[in-house]
């Protein structure tokens, strides 16, 4: 399936599929199976080489287990054999203090465990031993590591942070790109990946209003709030639909645009309507809240260009003073360019 002939070793299709995959093995929590499936679609993108490819997975070769799995699950069971280890030396000791506990658990830190099998079945036993290995990580660990405390980071330590944070939005900017560009992708993973990106939206919100549901029987997708302290509501829609059509001579918007705005238009109603009760038990101000919907992406609009279907939008969003239309795509181009005018030392200390 991976074929190196192809741009895409596999093939568009194959990877929108193994996407479509991965974003349903998150649904089900299921991270290993989303992880392995994550890889593959960078491998099959050229943004993982085989090598490290096998590297990461040793099952690739026969050889076993991926260490650092190894390492993940031993880490995590620590506190269990700790309770362990801390129960039988009070059986023994019913009246040690907590100091005498504390340092049995150093010295025995200071040994490594070697198991063998036992005589019954799918049992081991468990022998301490002490080794240099083990001694040189302890010592390094406890006697020699210095924690550092700053109360400020040097002026270049900022601009590393600034370009770090650059670089972790736009990958996580691609990642939205390919969801939305991915036919297969649901509404409820656009969601996910949106809600806790809320700077897509720009520097006119100053972030989320931390709460969804303001009045009985609405859940709004997000919530913003303006610097003044209104709330600004944000509905998402699928991306895979077409937003534009034919009407006679000119272009209209399509039903699922038209109902998407009504559904924002009740949010407002009701807002205004319950703007007291909302006020005194969220602290929001929602009199004249506005909204915005988000909704296709030229892609979808086989028969209009993409100027044609953002002329058309725009026109439509016009004759509502508090609603906007836009698509995925403006969304990710907008925030885009706004990144790429930040992309530089000078605009990260302004």
């Amino acid at each position: 399936m991976m074929g190196v002939r192809s741009p895409y070793r596999g093939g568009r299709k194959l990877l929108e599929l193994l996407e479509f995959v991965e974003r349903e093995a998150l649904a089900v929590k299921d991270a290993l199976t989303a992880e392995g499936l994550r890889d593959a679609v960078a491998y099959g993108t050229g943004r993982i080489l085989s090598t490290d490819l096998a590297r990461k997975y040793d099952l690739y070769d026969g050889s076993g287990q991926d260490e650092g799995r190894q390492l993940e699950r031993i880490v995590s069971s620590m506190s269990g054999l700790a309770a362990r280890e801390v129960m039988s030396f009070l059986a023994e000791h019913p009246d040690a203090s907590t100091a005498e506990v504390v340092t049995h658990l150093q010295g025995k830190s200071t040994l490594a465990l070697r198991f063998v099998k036992a005589r019954r079945a799918g049992h081991y036993g468990a022998f301490r031993l002490r080794t240099d290995g083990l001694a040189w990580v302890n010592d390094v660990l406890t006697d020699r590591t210095t924690f550092m405390a700053s109360e400020s980071l040097p002026a270049d330590a900022e601009d590393l942070i600034a370009a770090a944070q650059i670089k972790l939005r736009l990958a996580r900017l691609d990642e939205i790109e390919r969801a939305v560009e991915n036919p297969f992708t649901k509404e409820r993973h656009l969601q996910r990946l949106i809600e806790t990106s809320t700077w897509l939206f720009g520097g006119q919100f100053v972030g989320a209003a931390g709460v969804r549901r303001l009045t009985v029987g609405n859940e709004v997708d997000i919530a913003l709030l303006r610097p003044d302290g209104v709330l600004h509501v944000v509905e998402l829609k699928q991306a895979n639909l077409r937003t534009v059509k034919a009407h006679r001579l000119a272009r209209i918007p399509t039903a699922e645009v038209h109902q998407a705005v009504m559904q924002v238009s009740n949010y407002l109603r009701d807002f205004d309507e319950q703007r007291s009760r909302i006020l005194d038990r969220h602290g929001l101000d929602v009199r004249r809240a506005s909204g915005t919907v988000v909704i296709g992406h030229p892609k979808y609009d086989l028969s209009f260009s993409e100027q044609e279907v953002n002329e058309t939008l725009r026109a439509y969003a016009s004759e509502m003073s508090r609603i906007d239309v836009i698509t995925y795509k403006q969304l990710t181009d907008s925030a885009r360019r706004s990144l790429q005018m930040r992309d530089s030392p000078e605009t990260w200390r302004s």
